[in-house]
């Protein structure tokens, strides 16, 4: 069996399992408070999956350009790339609870640039995620290791692996999540708190990721 199509069912194996349960508790929380309508949600998950697997491209093109010292400095270091991504998670929870009544300018500008945002906070909590190192993403960045002989080899290996994760039941899950709030919610005021829960939620993954 060629090494793309079994690093892209590997991949698809895995977005059925574990990658899908990670990813649901991060990005479903996000659409569902921050998108109305089953478009916005199809767009949201396209950008957050695209962004996801251009981060495990550039990881595919460091392992075939590295080999095992990168897998290993990687591995060493991911407390702290879980604390920098867990503090961002926190951080659009938080500015998903307060809303536009959150304090301070620097935070408001900064709640532009993300949750206000079409894209910009899809596109790096996608970035964020597909770095994070959870234990299947290091298995196959090992597996890659073996296999590449030349960074663009390792690149193309890690995108047949983010293809198959990118095909994903998330993307049916988020259209349920943007969609059906705005529907079983009518109220303003039930819609608004069921938003402040999902915040609270994606806060809750952000703290879980900081203090393991």
């Amino acid at each position: 069996m060629s090494p793309y199509y079994e690093l892209f069912i590997i991949g698809l194996t895995l977005s059925f399992g574990p990658c899908l349960a990670y990813g649901c508790q991060i990005i479903l929380p996000y659409i569902a408070a921050t998108k109305r309508g089953w478009r916005q949600g199809l767009g949201a998950i396209l950008i957050f999956s695209s962004s996801r697997l251009l981060a495990y491209a550039i990881l595919g093109f460091l392992v075939g350009l590295l080999g095992r010292l990168f897998t290993d400095t990687f591995s060493r270091y991911n407390l702290i790339i879980n604390l920098v991504g867990g503090l961002f998670i926190s951080i659009l929870g938080i500015f998903i609870i307060f809303g536009k009544d959150i304090p301070f300018r620097f935070c408001k500008i900064l709640r532009g640039h993300t949750v206000e945002s079409k894209a910009r906070g899809l596109v790096t909590l996608g970035l964020i995620v597909g770095f994070m190192p959870c234990l299947p993403l290091l298995g196959i960045l090992s597996y890659i290791a073996l296999l590449a002989k030349s960074s663009w080899q390792g690149t193309l290996f890690a995108i047949s692996f983010g293809v198959g994760v990118f095909i994903s039941p998330l993307i049916i899950l988020a259209l349920l999540a943007s969609a059906l709030p705005q529907v079983i919610f009518r109220n303003y005021r039930v819609f608004d708190l069921f938003r402040r829960i999902c915040g609270l939620l994606l806060f809750l993954v952000g703290i879980r990721l900081i203090i393991p």
